[in-house]
């Protein structure tokens, strides 16, 4: 293999090395820790039910398996799972009253929180409020 191919081969392994960490970090800030700043860690309540590497989806950064969740009678918690937490994001808890329901699919649900369109996994909004109306007053 001639040199300059060996070259271009390593500065484009290093060039990725260097940019997609640098993309992942500013999706987390621009998602993640915006809802973070808004609604810090608090304690897990006795008797929550938690769930492990639960997928949720914040704007446009899917967050496919990497957040665990748990949910007492008071917030929803969500504690990032430690790849997210080596690019900055932080645990949450968000009461219950600042979740607005949107939708219900199949398998996730659309929520607003703090401005913010956010989706997870049916169960851990059920567990809570299975009755909650969603934003057209429907169940």
């Amino acid at each position: 293999m001639p040199t300059t191919a060996v070259v271009i081969i390593v500065l484009a392994v290093l060039l990725d090395l260097l940019i997609v960490p640098l993309i992942i970090r500013a999706a987390i800030r621009a998602g993640w820790k915006r809802l973070q700043d808004t609604h810090p860690a608090a304690d897990v309540g006795q008797g929550a039910v938690r769930k492990n590497f639960q997928s949720f989806k914040m704007g446009m950064m899917n967050l496919g398996l990497s957040v665990h969740v748990a949910v007492d009678d008071a917030h929803l918690h969500l504690l990032p799972a430690a790849m997210l937490r080596l690019f900055g994001a932080k645990p949450m808890s968000i009461p219950w009253d600042a979740i607005e329901i949107n939708s219900r699919g199949k398998w996730s649900t659309r929520t607003t929180i703090a401005g913010a369109n956010v989706w997870g996994p049916n169960w851990c909004f059920d567990l809570v409020s299975p009755d909650r109306p969603t934003e057209n007053g429907s169940k």
